[in-house]
């Protein structure tokens, strides 16, 4: 969830650039919304307050609608979900930021999957075939 206007109803940039052509994220400013939420480079932005964001067009779209429904309301916030590679096999899972602590827990357990899928289960022994 991230601030779409201050206190005083004043815009607060998100602090990422994102690629147009491919909706991913090219980089996030140290210390900016974007970057305190945990947001990553390659991550694809995927909804916006719920609503699929498959383009630049959709993207734009789902913005707009969000910043005008919040137009006027100080600290109004927005929901913006990511897919992210979360394991070796590339497989994608839709999340949204609802706070550093939520992230940071899904990492670790993200990390813990990736690695049990490229070693195998605790305990195990993998032989190749």
């Amino acid at each position: 969830v991230l601030e779409l206007f201050d206190g005083s109803g004043e815009p607060v940039p998100f602090g990422w650039r994102r690629d147009t052509a491919t909706n991913t994220v090219l980089s996030t400013k140290p210390g900016g919304q974007a970057d305190l939420a945990g947001v990553k480079k390659g991550w694809v932005f995927d909804a916006i307050n719920g609503v699929q964001v498959a383009g630049d067009e959709a993207f734009e779209a789902a913005m707009a609608e969000a910043k005008a429904a919040a137009a006027g309301k100080p600290n109004a916030l927005v929901t913006v979900s990511f897919r992210v590679v979360t394991d070796l096999r590339f497989q994608k899972e839709a999340f949204s930021i609802s706070s550093a602590a939520a992230l940071a827990e899904k990492a670790a357990a993200d990390r813990k999957v990736a690695e049990l899928d490229f070693f195998g289960a605790e305990g195990d022994t993998i032989e190749s075939g």
